[in-house]
């Protein structure tokens, strides 16, 4: 298990990364693209919750973290059933071959990644997500830092 959060979330792109590739048709490919993205969204607001709930620890976050959790919860759940209903047996062969679970489909033998996965993430957009959550990360000290001196 990744003990960074940030490594976490990229492995969580890389899991479902070429879900895509595993469909018949181009419409179920960008319905299960959009499913594999909320599913990982669902996972990083877990995650982003549970440390902030965990690092402020008052019953505001507690509550605000809750709502959050539950609101993707379910969206994953209605995105489940909406695709099941309208793709049946296509979505439920994408899904068994997939996993929110970071590296779990890979471990199982679900996917393989093919031999120039690396080349997936040297595109714009992700360079440019990574760089903005690294700064975020780092600049949470500063941030807090600020956030102190507003004397509210």
């Amino acid at each position: 298990m990744l003990k960074h959060p940030v490594l976490w979330s990229l492995s969580l792109s890389l899991t479902c990364a070429h879900a895509h590739t595993y469909s018949h048709s181009n419409r179920v490919v960008k319905e299960i693209y959009i499913y594999c993205c909320i599913s990982l969204q669902m996972v990083g607001q877990v995650m982003w919750c549970l440390a902030h709930t965990v690092w402020i620890g008052n019953s505001v976050t507690v509550a605000a973290s809750l709502g959050l959790i539950g609101h993707h919860l379910f969206g994953v759940w209605n995105g489940d059933r909406r695709l099941a209903t309208r793709y049946g047996e296509a979505f439920e062969a994408v899904k068994k071959r997939t996993s929110i679970v970071p590296f779990a489909a890979i471990l199982d033998g679900r996917q393989k990644l093919p031999k120039d996965y690396y080349k997936e993430f040297l595109r714009l957009p992700y360079l440019s997500i990574t760089a903005l959550t690294l700064g975020a990360y780092f600049a949470h000290p500063l941030m807090q830092a600020a956030s102190f001196r507003l004397h509210w």
